[in-house]
């Protein structure tokens, strides 16, 4: 860059992070699915570091990589339904569980268990990031790019904002919306009681979304992330200086 000074990352750095970046997609991953819904923040972080690009402040891991626009994306979901009168959300479930305090009910990422019922594609940067993957009860429709600048940028996942603003089409209500309860619109009935999850369905979206890039990673990133093992910790070890 002429004027000033800057010194490029090398393909062993870039290599690096690479590894790295995905080894903690599927730690969060792993993490989430455990139960720790919070993890849904480093999960939306991760997936941002992989795929967006902002001139040269910050360049994707993925076209770092040059491997963004070449690749296609394991894509989950079905186009929403316009003639659909309740929300939908393909790329999260619903599982009814019983305990000894009674019944409840949870939103689930598909992952790959419904994929017969769902379809399993893969598709385009472009398609795939801005498709919309949810749709609220005030009909509202967010896309896979809307839910990761949402956790990341407002709910604490790199930054947390002091409020909501307009991102494409979906204006600032439907994020505030999003932020103070479920996307998904489902209440359980016990007596005189009525509940609903916790975690909202925009949770589970997000940790399907990233699920997405992490297969999408394996089968067309092999170069760099092969069949990994999630790795297990290691002390400290020592780097042979030249």
């Amino acid at each position: 860059m002429a004027g000033r000074d800057y010194i490029p990352k090398t393909s062993e750095e870039v290599e690096a992070a690479f590894i790295t970046a995905f080894e903690q997609l599927v730690r969060a991953g792993i993490s989430y699915d455990a139960g720790d819904h919070a993890q849904v923040l480093v999960v939306s972080t991760l997936v941002y570091l992989f795929v967006h690009d902002h001139g040269r402040s910050a360049v994707s891991l993925l076209t770092q990589a040059g491997h963004k626009n070449s690749i296609r994306y394991r894509d989950t979901g079905t186009p929403l339904n316009p003639k659909n009168l309740l929300t939908e959300h393909p790329l999260a479930s619903v599982q009814i569980v019983q305990n000894a305090e009674g019944q409840y009910f949870q939103y689930l990422p598909v992952r790959d268990t419904t994929a017969a019922f769902i379809g399993d594609k893969e598709g385009r940067f472009g398609t795939w990031w801005e498709a919309h993957v949810l749709r609220d009860p005030k009909r509202r429709e967010f896309s896979r790019k809307n839910l990761v600048f949402f956790f990341r940028n407002k709910m604490g996942g790199a930054h947390a904002s002091e409020g909501y603003d307009r991102l494409e089409t979906v204006a600032a209500a439907a994020f505030a919306d999003l932020a103070q309860g479920d996307a998904g619109g489902w209440i359980m009935a016990t007596g005189q009681s009525r509940f609903r999850p916790e975690y909202g369905v925009q949770f589970a979206t997000v940790r399907q979304i990233g699920w997405e890039l992490e297969q999408t990673l394996r089968r067309h990133c092999s170069n760099l992330v092969g069949d990994r093992p999630l790795p297990l910790p290691s002390a400290p070890r020592m780097i042979p200086v030249r």
